[in-house]
């Protein structure tokens, strides 16, 4: 089964149901959005994915993983997170999970930059995301 999103940025994409992603409790700022497409250029290794509503054709974020900017995560995963990712709290279950962040520019010229403090956990066998929100994130770049 496939799904068509009339995307305004990319024009008419058509989606297979298996790389859409399911965000139980949507994203901040997006709460009502719940499903999503995971997109990449036609790579081998893609730098960068498109994660684009599958609701809302004018809603797509840009991601990559936080090691291109050589960051890294260790985040303990809570019984509600595990819950929303619809996975067991295993280290096991761990292994089927992807974190990455969401990059934007600011006031759209500026530099790249990547939103470190809201990282994504996919998990990639139950096709649930979470946004992670950090209170408090200690770091040095």
């Amino acid at each position: 089964m496939t799904i068509t999103i009339n995307s305004s940025r990319y024009g008419l994409i058509e989606v297979a149901e298996d790389k859409v992603i399911e965000f139980a409790a949507g994203l901040p700022g997006f709460e009502g959005l719940t499903r999503f497409a995971l997109l990449h250029p036609d790579d081998d290794e893609p730098k960068y994915f498109i994660l684009h509503s599958t609701e809302d054709a004018d809603v797509a974020f840009t991601i990559t993983d936080p090691a291109t900017f050589g960051f890294s995560y260790e985040i303990v995963l809570d019984d509600n997170i595990n819950a929303l990712l619809q996975q067991p709290d295993t280290p096991e279950a761990v292994v089927d999970n992807a974190v990455l962040v969401i990059l934007a520019k600011e006031d759209g010229n500026g530099p790249l930059r990547a939103n470190l403090k809201g990282p994504l956990i996919l998990n990639l066998k139950t096709r649930r995301g979470v946004q992670h929100t950090f209170t408090r994130l200690d770091y040095t770049i």
